[in-house]
């Protein structure tokens, strides 16, 4: 298995997709994944909980696997608390429980949510999912995002997802409609 982490070449001018909460629906990853080649995005962070069903390999987590193979030296993977080890082997990127990097000159920490994990105070993008609720909101010099969820979302009737460019977080649905938008 290969385990590919693109922190050394995060830098400016970077588009990240940032996803949580799958949950095995295939068919909104794919969407996702289209819309991410369309508009040249760099990579993709997915917050956890990606497959279904626990320790069952179905015709959603082989196409959601394949997927995620297909873009594997785009993306980074945190663990969901649904996230299982057997899932660790269908995916070509090791589960992290948190990650931190920089894009775009923001020092960025990445987690699905559901640990509390401590972080640094230089954080200036925090990222989580696991409520399956969209959120963007900036308090102090820190912004907050959960994307919501891709496959069973609570606050939409379609799944959501986030883009974050040089200049601006826009939340989608998987119609592509805009959520919300904050300009950095």
């Amino acid at each position: 298995m290969k385990i590919y982490l693109w922190y050394n070449s995060c830098g400016d001018n970077m588009k990240t997709i940032i996803i949580s909460d799958i949950h095995g629906h295939s068919e909104n990853l794919k969407k996702v994944i289209d819309f991410m080649k369309i508009e040249n995005i760099d990579n993709m962070i997915i917050l956890g909980d990606i497959f279904n069903n626990y320790y069952e390999l179905n015709v959603s987590s082989k196409e959601i696997s394949q997927l995620i193979w297909d873009i594997y030296d785009k993306v980074v993977i945190t663990r969901g608390n649904c996230d299982t080890n057997f899932d660790q082997t269908l995916v070509p990127v090791g589960l992290v429980n948190h990650y931190e990097t920089v894009i775009n000159g923001k020092r960025c920490y990445f987690h699905h949510g559901h640990l509390s994990i401590p972080y640094s105070s230089s954080i200036k993008l925090f990222c989580s999912g696991h409520t399956h609720i969209t959120k963007l909101n900036k308090i102090d010099d820190v912004i907050y995002l959960n994307p919501g969820s891709l496959g069973r979302p609570r606050d939409f009737k379609v799944g959501t997802f986030a883009v974050m460019t040089p200049t601006v977080i826009t939340i989608f649905d998987v119609n592509f409609k805009v959520i919300d938008e904050m300009i950095l």
